[in-house]
């Protein structure tokens, strides 16, 4: 068996889009409610969107990092506007 590059540990990131741009993979989470940035030659990571809810998939247009909210499926925590696609800049490093 290979050892794999990362690990949720005891808690699940629920992934449901994946993006690659430039070494780095961004990973949509459903559970973590937020993006993953993994450095996949650095093998770290770290959440660089947070607080958003139910993040339901990642894609990358130039520099730009677009992702829509999924809370009104019902297993989210619904408020008014709920879904929305979001634009923000690539960030610069993780």
């Amino acid at each position: 068996m290979i050892t794999p590059l990362f690990h949720s540990g005891d808690h699940t990131w629920a992934p449901s889009g994946i993006a690659y741009h430039q070494g780095i993979l961004y990973v949509a989470q459903l559970r973590g409610e937020g993006i993953l940035a993994f450095d996949l030659k650095n093998k770290t990571y770290k959440q660089i969107v947070s607080n958003v809810g139910r993040v339901r998939d990642v894609f990358i247009l130039e520099d730009h990092l677009f992702f829509v909210t999924n809370n009104t499926d019902g297993r989210g925590t619904p408020v008014k506007h709920d879904d929305k696609l979001i634009k923000i800049p690539i960030p610069k490093a993780i």
